[in-house]
Formats: structure tokens, sequence, C-alpha cells
């Protein structure tokens, strides 16, 4: 199976471009939502979130992280 990742510009108003350290989000696993849920962002592998590929790192209230696609979490 082809996985296809939007590499794209995000737009200027996207509510994910402001995401930063220590905010809250939640996390839509792609994964068949094994590990769905709200996340804190405890890094940004980029300077700021300007594209769909953007790489971030979560990490929830069990301790669990994740590297995960800006594209598959929502602001909370």
């Amino acid at each position: 199976m082809d996985i296809h990742i939007d590499t794209g510009l995000l737009p200027a108003d996207s509510a994910l471009r402001q995401l930063k350290p220590g905010d809250r989000v939640y996390w839509e696993d792609p994964d068949c939502g094994w590990s769905s849920g709200h996340y804190r962002i405890t890094a940004i592998l980029a300077d700021g979130i300007c594209y769909a590929d953007t790489v971030v790192i979560l990490k929830n209230e069990a301790g669990s992280e994740a590297e995960v696609f800006v594209t598959e979490i929502k602001p909370d």
C-alpha cells in the first residue's frame, strides 16, 4: 500500500501554524485510531510549523510518546 504524505505549505491562516511546545492537542492516530486522544506537544522537529509534513513529538498523561505529522492533530 502506498501512503501519500502531503508536503505542501499550510495556509497562512491555519491554526496548526500557531501550535508550540506545551500546547494540548488531539491526535487522530491513522493506525485504526488505537492511540488517538489528547496529548501535549513536547517538541517540533522544524523551525516552526509551515508544512503539512512537519513532525511533532507528542506525550499523553500516561507518558506515551508519538512522533506524528502535524496534519494528524487538531488544536484542543
